[in-house]
This record gives structure tokens, sequence and C-alpha cells, in this order.
């Protein structure tokens, strides 16, 4: 019994102390935080699409930064870095957003950190040619 009601006292203690946080694209973000035409694929031309890569923690981001990081995906999973975007931040923030360009098709994986470099969340983007 002890160790039962001791398991679920631990297991409630990590929930309070680890913030949850999403990753979404879209086109725009509202002042709230919403996401606006929110989608995982899009499609580009020589122009290329601008996307807004919109981080939500569950209440604060409880950081001073975050750090998106794009990786291209080859066909084999392979991810090759190719771009840090550092953005500062306010602690109590519950959101965050970074307008990128796409050129290029294939896919992409964003990867957000805070500002001691712990992984936050990541979503793929998927882009296609027009």
């Amino acid at each position: 019994m002890k160790k039962g009601i001791f398991a679920i006292v631990f297991m409630a203690m990590g929930q309070i102390g680890f913030s949850q946080y999403s990753l979404t694209f879209c086109k725009e973000v509202s002042t709230e935080g919403t996401a606006q035409n929110a989608s995982n694929s899009i499609s580009t031309g020589k122009e290329g699409n601008p996307v807004k890569i919109l981080v939500k923690g569950d209440e604060k981001l409880n950081t001073e930064g975050v750090e998106y990081r794009i990786f291209f995906v080859d066909d084999n999973g392979k991810e090759s870095e190719i771009s840090k975007l550092p953005q500062f931040v306010e602690p109590d923030w519950s959101f965050a957003w970074k307008k990128v360009t796409f050129y290029n098709p294939g896919t992409y994986r964003v990867k957000v950190y805070n500002d001691k470099g712990a992984y936050l969340t990541s979503a793929n983007l998927s882009v296609k040619q027009e």
C-alpha cells in the first residue's frame, strides 16, 4: 500500500516539475498564441514560402531564450543541421514564434531547445515543390 502511494506522489511531482511544449507550423499567430492555418505540409516555389514556427508551453516557457534548430531529413532518415535560430524570450511568456522561409522541397525537422540547451519539443514539416 505504501509503495503504491509513494509511486502516485512521485508521478504527480514529476508532472508538476516538467512543462509540456508543442511545436506548430502556421501562416499567422494571434496575439493570444493561437496558430492560424496550421499545417505540417506546405508548397514552395522560386519565391519560397514563409512559415511561422510556433512553440508553446503548457503554462510558461520558463526560459530566457529558445533556439530553433532546423534539420533537413534525407530519404534514409538522416538529419543534417542547416540552421540555428536563437530568440530571446521572457520566462513568463507562454509562447514564441519565428518566421522562416523554406525554398527547397523535402522533409525538415525543427527541434527547439531552451537557453540551457535542454530539448523542449520538435516537429516535422514536409515541403513540396509547386
